[in-house]
């Protein structure tokens, strides 16, 4: 059972001496396994990665739910189980959207105003999931699965 829930989740089965419940970060649910954590792959291009420590390529380990309100800065004390589900209806999966303040919060070194305006990345950053524009996904709704990749690239140069 455990190696068809990795391989359902889509994750390489680890070698037999790594430890199994590490390596996968299952939980039961009413529909079989879903993952607690995603992992996904973020780049920053036209001049965007300045801002991110000159660092254009982050993999990145996210909750695969977080808080409604998309605060970064304290996680739920234990995480969710089958016996521990008091803030369950407190959280969404995590999505484009919470990547954002993730990203202003951990990542971002300087000048947050140029990546960020309100709750969404700034006029003129294109931002695109698994090479497809984010409009055409659901923008800032669009709920990260494993083995994303985000792209955001910058398209106004000063002169």
């Amino acid at each position: 059972m455990p190696q068809r829930c990795c391989q359902y989740a889509g994750w390489q089965l680890p070698s037999l001496t790594e430890d199994y419940g590490t390596f996968c970060r299952l939980r039961r649910n009413d529909c079989g396994v879903t993952a607690v954590h995603i992992s996904l792959k973020v780049e920053f291009g036209g001049g965007l990665e300045l801002l991110f420590d000159n660092q254009r390529s982050h993999k990145l380990t996210l909750p695969a739910r977080v808080p409604l309100d998309n605060s970064t800065s304290s996680p739920p004390s234990s995480p969710p189980s089958p016996q521990n589900n008091e803030y369950e209806g407190e959280t969404k999966p995590v999505d484009v959207a919470y990547l954002i303040h993730w990203l202003r919060h951990h990542l971002l070194k300087e000048r947050a105003e140029l990546f960020m305006e309100g709750d969404t990345v700034r006029p003129g950053i294109l931002v695109l999931i698994n090479d497809t524009d984010w409009e055409l996904e659901g923008e800032g709704e669009y709920v990260i699965k494993n083995g994303d990749e985000v792209v955001f690239i910058s398209t106004l140069h000063g002169g």
